[in-house]
């Protein structure tokens, strides 16, 4: 159910929705005045998520739903339920591919590489590829939900500790107010 507000009977300006007095003028309100003039409130910064509830499994199949797209925002609960979710899956893949590997003799030698392990290594190193441009995309959504430019990525590589600083700006709550970035 929507917030609503009333209009005072005397000054006219908005008051909560059955307030007994106008917080302005003090004046007293009626029953009928309290109960039949109302108007909208303005949207609140409350926060966002495109998932009714996150979890590592929602948020992480909304990360791969939106893989490519940076025009939406992702809220804060959601991204960081991603970021797990892509962590684990990353760590799989490691995980595979140093099996791989380590199934070699010398595995420092790339020319002694069966054709085997070549065809088990290369779809693991093109997921995690498609998984790195995921999480730029990801970033850049989650920085638009906190009312920034997606630009500011590239604090990673402009500044020192830019990675730090990077972190905090995405931890920031929504911004539903005057943020350019939400339709």
């Amino acid at each position: 159910m929507e917030n609503y507000r009333s209009t005072c009977i005397k000054c006219g300006k908005p008051i909560p929705l059955g307030a007994n007095f106008c917080q302005y003028c003090s004046a007293a309100q009626s029953f009928e005045a309290r109960s039949t003039v109302t108007m909208p409130l303005e949207p609140l910064d409350c926060p966002y998520n495109e998932t009714m509830r996150p979890n590592l499994v929602s948020s992480t199949g909304l990360f791969f739903k939106n893989l490519t797209n940076t025009s939406k925002c992702l809220g804060r609960a959601d991204y960081w339920w991603s970021m797990v979710g892509i962590g684990l899956i990353s760590l799989f893949i490691g995980v595979f591919g140093l099996f791989a590997i380590g199934q070699q003799p010398d595995w420092t030698q790339l020319t002694n590489y069966s054709p085997a392990t070549w065809a088990a290594l290369v779809p693991p190193v093109l997921l995690l590829v498609l998984l790195a441009f995921g999480l730029i995309t990801a970033e850049i959504r989650r920085l638009h939900d906190s009312g920034h430019s997606g630009k500011i990525s590239l604090l990673n590589l402009l500044i020192p500790f830019g990675g730090i600083l990077l972190a905090v700006i995405l931890c920031e709550p929504s911004r539903q107010r005057q943020n350019p970035y939400t339709p």
